[in-house]
């Protein structure tokens, strides 16, 4: 299948954040708008419900009761093109209200989830929630929005955080690898860099690390992503999570004391590898 199913679903969807499209060619995406509909959803969901907020459920606590099945690996190996229109259908912005500490106003940032679960179970990065804030909803791709219900599980050591929405049937839960890739391995990536949203980048699997000051366990990749990608899917050729995104590591030429750099030789990649969030899931 062509992408232009996915603008198909785009266009049925009555969704407004298409700025034009042609029969033959991917939706044009409207950053601009998309943020602008996410703030406006944002705005209406801690008006409707003020007491639903991001604070209020990290002070709940994760909800381990709560039911869900993951989906089974799949095994096909697919065209990139196939790759994409399947991560489209589960990923998703997550947006969140909050207050900086320079002013009083509230400010929205926008980061990266997928759905793991049919049942509305999302995966995302833990730091993207752990300093709390306000209103706390998903978006996917034809700019429907859901507002977080409660948090399912939190792992600060593997930086990853499950919450919980309540989606249509048509989002269709990413399946978590058994195993992670060898080096050298297509991989692939669909995130919100910079409120640049639903960007995809495609790379290969670089090594397993364990990094020289944190010792954070990483499976490093070579697919590009930047700042709002952090919760993003990394998935394999066959549609699989191998990794979530967490963080990227800058190589200068020239490194001063004083912390500044030079001549930027090279990004490294870092991810969360999926055996941690397949463990967080089937706790």
């Amino acid at each position: 299948m062509r992408s232009h199913i996915l603008l198909a679903a785009l266009l049925a969807s009555g969704t407004a954040i298409l700025a034009q499209e042609t029969p033959s060619a991917d939706p044009i995406f409207d950053d601009r708008e998309i943020e602008a509909k996410l703030v406006q959803a944002l705005e209406a969901i801690q008006e409707a419900k003020p007491e639903d907020t991001l604070d209020a459920y990290l002070k709940a606590g994760a909800d381990a009761s709560f039911q869900y099945t993951l989906a089974p690996p799949a095994e096909v190996r697919l065209e990139p093109t196939a790759v994409h229109e399947r991560m489209a259908r589960a990923t998703l912005v997550l947006g969140l209200r909050y207050k900086c500490s320079h002013c009083t106003r509230w400010h929205v940032g926008p980061s990266s989830a997928f759905l793991i679960a049919s049942e509305g179970v999302i995966a995302t990065s833990y730091h993207v929630v752990e300093k709390g804030g306000g209103a706390l909803a998903a978006m996917d791709v034809a700019g429907r929005t859901w507002p977080v219900q409660g948090v399912v599980a939190l792992d600060q050591a593997s930086d990853l955080a499950l919450l919980r929405i309540a989606p249509p049937a048509d989002l269709v839960p990413l399946p978590i690898a058994t195993e992670l890739p060898r080096a050298g391995e297509d991989v692939f990536v669909l995130s919100h860099p910079a409120a640049h949203f639903f960007v995809y980048t495609r790379g290969i699997a670089s090594r397993l690390s364990r990094g020289r000051q944190d010792r954070f366990e990483a499976l490093e990749i070579t697919a590009p992503y930047a700042r709002g990608s952090s919760g993003a899917p990394v998935v394999d050729a066959r549609g699989n999570v191998v990794g979530v995104v967490k963080a990227t590591r800058s190589i200068y030429y020239e490194e001063h004391a004083g912390g500044e750099s030079e001549n930027l030789q090279m990004v490294i990649q870092m991810t969360v590898p999926a055996s941690k969030l397949r463990t967080l899931a089937l706790r």
